[in-house]
């Protein structure tokens, strides 16, 4: 018996819900807005505030992934060229504007494996790329 009457209120609830999605006529008038205006070529990992990540002291170089997306309506529709480059001026600026003392990373330690790419035809991101960072030895990254 209860079990009819959840199958029955199921049932009611089922055919309220599409009664009450056929019932909305509203319209959304976006104004005509050019499709290229929502094309950005963005880093994901750049887009939110930084993350914290904690390195091992190793021998061993550790690494973080970066690349580039193509962000918009579509796929890319042709081959994107993609360059990187190590902006020291960019840390200062934004130490002064969020109220951090992030240093500099020294230059011997890290290597980037790429500081040029492409996002291929039809696809939406670059290949991954890595950062290797020196945790040890001369040139490491100071803790």
């Amino acid at each position: 018996m209860l079990t009819k009457n959840i199958s029955k209120f199921i049932i009611v609830l089922g055919v309220l819900s599409i009664t009450a999605g056929l019932g909305c006529k509203d319209e959304l008038n976006l104004p005509n807005q050019p499709i290229d205006s929502y094309t950005k070529i963005y880093m994901p990992q750049a887009v939110n505030p930084p993350t914290l990540k904690t390195f091992k002291i190793t021998d061993d170089p550790q690494t973080i992934t970066y690349g580039a997306n193509y962000g918009g309506y579509d796929f890319a529709p042709q081959d994107v060229p993609i360059t990187f480059k190590v902006n020291k001026d960019a840390v200062a600026a934004y130490n002064l504007s969020n109220g951090t003392a992030y240093p500099i990373l020294p230059d011997d330690s890290y290597t980037l494996s790429a500081l040029s790419t492409t996002i291929p035809k039809g696809a939406v991101a670059t290949p991954p790329l890595n950062i290797s960072l020196k945790t040890k030895g001369l040139g490491a990254m100071s803790a």
